[in-house]
């Protein structure tokens, strides 16, 4: 009688064990590694990869967040971010397009913000209109006329050539040898905005 029991104890266990296994990798899947044993995949490794190879799905891998600041970011967010900066930094508009248009409780989609970045790199306001929420389509035409003005949005030194420097003379004129800002001639992009390079007294 015991033994029985016993292993209907082990059988309800089991059962238990392999229905909550089931659901978690339903729930995360491709997600957090069950296998102890299996290779750790973060957002480095995979995109690091992904690019190397031409192979956006190499984003799928990703097991293990990571905390930007305070805020922490989860595997399944981790593999968003990843399919997204490729696109941005392979200029693939077509895998842009195929991300998911479904926006999460109170953000945009995977395909929005992929298809922003990539406007916002190229200088390419029409390419907003390929934004699945029409809502953000406004904003991201206006982000990409920011980035013409000093201050404005950017990825990299490359949005900030159109940016009007005039303000700042490209020479000091005399009898000014302190506090004095002159345009070197660059325009850079520091901390996602655009910047006058300035050399100052």
């Amino acid at each position: 009688m015991k033994k029985k029991v016993l292993i209907v104890g082990l059988l309800v266990i089991v059962i238990i064990i392999a229905a909550v296994l089931w659901i978690y990798q339903t729930e995360v899947r491709p997600g957090e590694k069950i296998n102890p044993f299996a290779r750790t995949w973060d957002i480095h490794a995979a995109l690091s990869a992904a690019l190397q190879e031409n192979n956006p799905k190499i984003c799928d891998k990703i097991n293990k967040g990571h905390v930007i600041q305070d805020y922490g970011v989860s595997p399944k967010q981790a593999r968003e971010e990843c399919k997204y900066t490729y696109v941005i930094v392979k200029g693939d508009l077509d895998y842009c397009l195929t991300l998911s248009s479904t926006s999460p409780l109170g953000a945009v989609s995977t395909r929005d913000v992929c298809v922003r970045e990539l406007a916002l790199k190229l200088n390419d306001s029409e390419l907003c209109d390929l934004m699945p929420s029409t809502d953000y389509i406004s904003l991201c035409k206006q982000t990409i006329a920011g980035s013409r003005e000093e201050g404005g949005r950017c990825l990299s030194n490359a949005n900030c050539q159109n940016l009007d420097c005039s303000k700042y003379p490209t020479k000091q004129p005399k009898g000014f040898d302190v506090g004095f800002c002159t345009f070197n001639g660059e325009r850079v992009c520091f901390k996602n905005t655009c910047r006058c390079q300035l050399v100052c007294t």
